[in-house]
């Protein structure tokens, strides 16, 4: 009888245990699998997220700069007009000057207006821009009326978006600035099709269509705040794919985009995640959902179900064995020890009588041998406490030496930041012996700067159970100085045997102050190069202006000699070869910044000392004038001498060491 009841309910049991272990095992891993997939698809969403803000941004930055650097072409044109006219220059001769300028930069077209908007300069033959804004003029010619504010003087600068020109389908964008001398319009234009191949480069379609690969990730759409797409990709061939405008879709569409919030659910057989696009202005301006596969789900709990099953049938099986045998060998040491039970408290009761069912390997046994060792157990229960309490004391003693040799310092204060315990590294560390340290609150050594967010710090500590996050803090050694410190807690107030907060500290002094050398390396780094960038951009600047006024005074001093005014020609002279030496002095510092930047070539060629010695005369007679100084020149009339430098660098180091002279000369 006893036997039967055991034998069934070994089976039931088994039965129960195989049922329940297989499907939570089941269970967890459709929950683990879709966890996973769920987790690389926020991921993914987040990666279109970020690019479709970046993708969207740096075509508009891009032209932004062109725009920017069109408007300094146009103005820098307007001045040269204004320049050419009031040297008198002819129409055609600027005209002609323009379209060479045009040929060696990056100007694809000017266009130059007088009062009245017709073009008086411009390089495209056979078109005809209509700047006038009338109905009459509107009539003729490609319409430019939009640059017409600035002859009527409402603007100074516009700027036209980048577009398709009517005229040849090409991708160009017009910029133009008001007249420096009169109404008229400055207009400039380039060709602009880098900004639609950049467009397609870093597009939005083409970053979806390359994540899109046929077996997790089935479709992806992307859409603006008004839920139209702004790129769309599906895998072709897979169900429930095909439309992408579910009603519940579109809901959660709305919802992500108007709580700012993820959201992740299953439908039939995908795995769908919506992301909300935030800019840098933490403005939501769309959201991003992903079409998962959960064919991998399915695949991996079927197998996962196969070897259950497996594994459950062979556990059937050795269950049932087992438990026949067990029933046998259960029955009649059960007889045995109900009755010991039963003369235990009796004189007939024989301690030797369970000897054939304590020799036994199983619980019986195990029941028959403590039965028997019952009177032995109270007698030795008296040393075996002792013995624990010796391996108790070992062990605190064993972690009491891991704290106090430890070169971090191991606090631990009260819910009021009273030290309570400190260990021995106190000292190393802060100077302080530790026992001077008990009874004071942590926020006594802190440094007053640092005590509102320590103390912040330590609430936010109090009310989480748990490891806090690092805190830097500086605390007042012994001798007065402010220790960096990194202090990381551990609230363990609710944990009786400690029952106070624990604090590790450790001493980043050295850290830091390497922290703040790198920084200092770094700026100086950069302050270097800031000044190679301004003295590289301003030689070339200043290179416009002296070039403009060689020009003009070579052409100055041929109308002098062609009308035979003598007289002015050694005036012209000085300018021209100021203007000339003053251009020789900006490409030597110019030269000097190649050096620096290590990009210099030395080049060996004969050199005339006695050229250079008048050259550096010239340069600085001035200075020497200034303060009644004389200059006693002896230098053989021809000097050729192999050089190490460049002619233009040597001579920049000789007039600039004489400068400094000169400066110090009473």
């Amino acid at each position: 009888m006893l036997r039967n009841k055991i034998l069934l309910l070994v089976i039931s049991l088994l039965a129960v245990t195989v049922f329940v272990t297989t499907a939570v095992f089941a269970w967890g891993t459709r929950r683990a699998v879709l966890a996973e997939t769920e987790a690389n698809g926020i991921l993914v969403a987040q990666f279109l997220a970020r690019m479709a803000g970046f993708a969207n941004q740096v075509p508009q930055d891009v032209e932004e700069a062109i725009g920017g650097q069109m408007v300094a072409q146009a103005t820098l044109t307007s001045y040269l007009i204004d320049l050419a006219q009031q040297a008198g220059l002819s129409d055609r001769e600027i005209n002609d000057r323009l379209r060479q300028i045009a040929d060696r930069t990056a100007i694809d077209e000017f266009w130059v207006t007088d009062s009245e908007g017709e073009a008086v300069f411009h390089n495209i033959a056979g078109v005809e821009l209509n700047f006038n804004s009338g109905s009459n003029a509107a009539k003729r010619g490609l319409d430019a009326s939009e640059f017409w504010p600035l002859i009527t003087g409402d603007r100074q600068v516009v700027v036209q978006p980048a577009r398709p020109r009517p005229l040849d389908g090409r991708v160009f964008k017009y910029v133009a600035v008001a007249g420096i001398d009169r109404p008229r319009i400055v207009q400039v234009g380039d060709d602009v099709e880098l900004l639609s191949k950049l467009q397609r480069r870093v597009g939005l379609m083409r970053m979806v269509n390359e994540l899109i690969d046929n077996e997790t990730i089935l479709a992806i759409r992307i859409v603006d705040s008004n839920l139209v797409n702004q790129a769309r990709a599906v895998t072709s061939g897979k169900s429930g794919v095909q439309g992408l405008n579910s009603d519940r879709d579109i809901a959660n569409l709305r919802a992500a985009i108007g709580q700012g919030k993820r959201a992740s659910y299953v439908e039939a057989n995908l795995l769908k995640v919506i992301l909300p696009i935030i800019n840098n202005q933490k403005q939501i301006q769309g959201a991003t959902m992903l079409y998962l596969s959960t064919d991998r789900v399915r695949m991996q709990m079927r197998h996962d179900l196969r070897q259950a099953a497996v594994i459950s049938l062979f556990i059937l099986a050795i269950g049932l064995l087992a438990s026949l045998v067990l029933a046998r060998k259960i029955t009649r040491p059960v007889a045995q020890l109900t009755a010991a039970v039963a003369t235990v408290d009796t004189p007939r009761f024989n301690r030797f009588s369970l000897q054939t069912v304590a020799a036994r390997r199983d619980e019986l046994g195990i029941l028959a041998r403590a039965f028997e060792q019952m009177v032995q157990t109270v007698r030795d229960r008296e040393c075996s406490l002792q013995q624990a309490q010796t391996a108790l004391i070992e062990s605190e003693e064993h972690f009491r030496t891991l704290i106090e040799s430890a070169a971090d310092v191991i606090a631990i204060v009260d819910h009021q930041s009273e030290i309570r315990y400190c260990s021995p590294a106190i000292s190393l560390v802060l100077g302080y012996p530790p026992a001077q340290l008990q009874g004071h609150t942590m926020l006594e050594f802190v440094h007053p700067d640092d005590q509102d967010a320590t103390a912040i710090a330590f609430a936010n500590t109090l009310q989480h159970s748990g490891i806090a996050s690092p805190l830097e803090l500086r605390l007042r050694h012994q001798n007065g100085e402010w220790i960096i410190l990194e202090a990381t807690s551990n609230n363990l107030l609710d944990n009786s045997a400690v029952n106070g907060v624990i604090v590790n500290l450790r001493d980043i002094t050295e850290r830091k102050q390497a922290e703040l050398l790198r920084q200092a390396k770094e700026m100086a780094e950069q302050a270097n190069r800031a000044k190679s960038a301004f003295l590289a951009n301003m030689s070339h600047e200043l290179r416009t202006p002296l070039n403009a006024i060689i020009g003009y005074s070579e052409m100055l001093q041929e109308e002098a000699e062609d009308l035979d005014q003598t007289d002015l020609l050694p005036d012209l002279q000085r300018i021209h070869g100021a203007g000339k030496h003053l251009l020789s002095l900006i490409n030597d510092i110019l030269d000097l910044s190649k050096i620096e930047a290590g990009k210099m070539d030395l080049y060996l060629e004969p050199f005339d000392v006695s050229q250079l010695v008048a050259e550096v005369v010239s340069t600085i007679q001035p200075l020497i004038a200034k303060n009644y100084n004389t200059l006693v020149i002896d230098c053989p009339t021809s000097a050729r001498l192999p050089l190490t430098l460049p002619k233009s660098v040597r001579y920049c180091s000789i007039c600039f060491q004489m400068r400094q002279n000169l400066r110090k000369t009473v």
